[in-house]
């Protein structure tokens, strides 16, 4: 379905220079639109969905004083409904992701894209599993932040505190910036290699090791690059909900969550257009730490 031949997709047996995994990420996505746009498109929702109970049992708050209720103890605080609601739309999200990045793992490495949502759903606990743990590696990245936080605290003095939690977040930066690349490639190597949960976050950190510039680069170039497309044209939906809005209830409209909500949720077809861009980048960085960690 790609014309041009500069964005025909091609798997390596060798690794390549950065401009050229660029290229193959970008010939990648558009080789692998049709293939992974339903899974796309039903991450895209169900990602949103949580939103929607929270705002049908808080829209009564907006109805006097919209500008006051944001600020309303509890406000964000859900009921069991909507906790539950937003635990099954978020597991159903990270199922349909799964999906996508396997039938996108699978071009990458030359193969049909054709892998249904059972693979996905055998692979969902490692995954649960394995997004836990890297948390977890992230949270004691921040360790000191925390302490900062309980220092200053202590100190009973708002500029400690505050200079505290700058020393803490400097000292964090660097830990912090190195474990969320270095370990964040789990998931391919649980849907593409059928790794399990603590063996995925090893062997990410075991291909990134040495060549965390490469695949820091890459995977932020082409996150900039998404956000960038879709920051562009998935602000159409928002401003066309927000014009509703105001058409329909003055400028106080405006005010309340209800058009948000359902502007992220007319953007979900942009989204699942764009989405595969990111995802595009991180796969061929996977293949492509794999190949240099080969070659050694």
């Amino acid at each position: 379905m790609v014309s041009n031949p500069a964005f025909a997709y091609h798997p390596s047996d060798s690794p390549r220079g950065f401009g050229a995994l660029v290229q193959a990420s970008f010939a990648l996505w558009f080789a692998s639109l049709r293939p992974v746009l339903w899974p796309a498109l039903a991450y895209s929702i169900a990602s949103q969905l949580p939103w929607l109970p929270w705002w049908w049992a808080t829209r009564a708050r907006f109805e006097q004083e919209p500008l006051r209720a944001w600020i309303a103890p509890g406000l964000f605080r859900p009921d069991a409904f909507t906790l539950a609601f937003g635990v099954a739309a978020t597991l159903a999200s990270l199922l349909f992701l799964l999906m996508l990045l396997e039938r996108q793992g699978r071009m990458a490495r030359g193969l049909a894209p054709g892998a249904g949502l059972g693979n996905a759903a055998r692979a969902l606990p490692a995954a649960l599993l394995a997004t836990l743990g890297y948390l977890a590696l992230n949270f004691l990245a921040l360790a000191p932040v925390v302490v900062a936080w309980f220092w200053g605290v202590a100190q009973d003095d708002a500029l400690a505190l505050l200079l505290a939690l700058l020393v803490g977040l400097l000292l964090a930066a660097v830990p912090l910036a190195w474990v969320s690349v270095a370990a964040g490639f789990f998931y391919p190597a649980i849907v593409l290699d059928g790794r399990g949960a603590m063996d995925a976050l090893r062997e990410s950190l075991r291909r990134v090791r040495g060549r965390w510039v490469l695949a820091a680069g890459l995977v932020s170039l082409l996150l900039l690059a998404f956000f960038g497309i879709f920051g562009t044209v998935g602000a159409f939906p928002l401003v066309g909900a927000g014009m509703i809005a105001f058409w329909l209830d003055g400028p106080d409209a405006l005010l309340r969550p209800g058009w948000l909500v359902w502007g992220q949720l007319a953007s979900a077809p942009l989204l699942a257009l764009t989405l595969p861009l990111a995802t595009a980048g991180y796969l061929v960085a996977w293949e492509e730490l794999g190949l240099r960690r080969r070659a050694q």
